[in-house]
């Protein structure tokens, strides 16, 4: 968005404090999600809904883009809309536990298998944090760059996260629980067998997306983007970072798919070496491509690929 540098910190930090608190309320409600399938469609669809509510109500009442009917920046709004919808979605997902018999009870005592859930849970922060702090790094990188670039680079991995969450995220987690079942039998060449299988759907549907929004990158990013103060030249530099990006959707993929089975094998020990390894290839293989190579911030997406 357009405004001075004082005022845009501001801003920033108005939305993310006025954001902050859905972290808790989308934790409650993806911890209540995994009871039901429709639940959780529901549940996953009210801080969409939103978020969208909020747009809408707020900058029809205006000409002018940047602030709304109250006077606030239109922004504003979506972040606080998207904040009730996020405890909207606690409430939704809580009715059907009620029904089958879940109560509330906060106890000191732990379960058997929650000390062996804690030693996991630092390997497992750092394993599956590869994607996410690429994308951080990138962002912070792309912020030095011309204005719109960063804006070009998040909407741009958006539309990758459409093939990583509809996709792989569903095969993963289909996947997991047979998986998990052979670990626990002993069964490896089950397990072996149901793994391929999962790769396979995956790739299989995975590959033709990328290449998809490669070759689709400009009319996509003008279908979704192109609007308001979002201008044809923003959509060229979107399209420009979705196609180096389509180059890394199946690693990207890949890793939603594959970094859940050493949990099932009871190793989250591995997973975080490796993306230990990517992190801390990420700056080196971002320097080579814009120094060496003159890429710019088109070089971003490309070094998600490389890592």
């Amino acid at each position: 968005f357009q405004a001075e540098d004082g005022i845009r910190d501001d801003l920033v930090t108005g939305v993310q404090t006025c954001a902050l608190p859905i972290w808790t309320s989308s934790g409650v409600g993806m911890w209540w999600q995994a009871t039901r399938w429709m639940t959780r469609v529901v549940s996953v669809a009210g801080p969409a809904g939103g978020s969208s509510v909020g747009g809408i109500v707020q900058q029809p009442a205006t000409r002018q883009p940047q602030r709304g009917a109250n006077g606030q920046p239109a922004i504003v709004a979506v972040a606080i809309a998207t904040t009730l919808s996020g405890f909207t979605q606690v409430l939704l997902t809580a009715p059907p536990l009620l029904r089958l018999g879940w109560r509330p009870r906060p106890t000191l005592g732990g379960h058997p298998g929650l000390g062996r859930m804690l030693r996991y849970l630092g390997p497992a922060l750092i394993g599956i944090s590869t994607v996410q702090v690429n994308l951080l790094i990138e962002t912070q990188w792309a912020s030095t760059y011309q204005d719109g670039a960063l804006t070009w680079l998040t909407l741009a991995f958006r539309l990758v996260q459409l093939p990583l969450a509809v996709i792989s995220g569903s095969v993963a987690t289909a996947a997991l629980a047979a998986l998990s079942a052979h670990s626990a039998r002993g069964e490896h060449d089950a397990l072996g067998a149901a793994l391929a299988k999962a790769l396979r759907t995956n790739a299989f549907w995975v590959i033709p997306s990328a290449i998809g929004l490669g070759v689709l990158a400009e009319p996509l990013c003008r279908l979704f983007f192109e609007r308001g103060a979002f201008t044809p030249a923003d959509t060229a530099g979107t399209a420009a970072m979705l196609q180096m990006y389509a180059v890394a959707v199946y690693g990207i993929c890949f890793h939603r798919v594959a970094v859940p089975v050493y949990y099932a094998l009871g190793d989250p020990r591995t997973p975080m070496r490796l993306s230990i390894l990517a992190m801390l290839a990420k700056v080196p293989a971002i320097l080579v491509l814009t120094k060496l190579f003159g890429m710019g911030p088109a070089a971003l997406p490309l070094s998600h690929a490389i890592t």
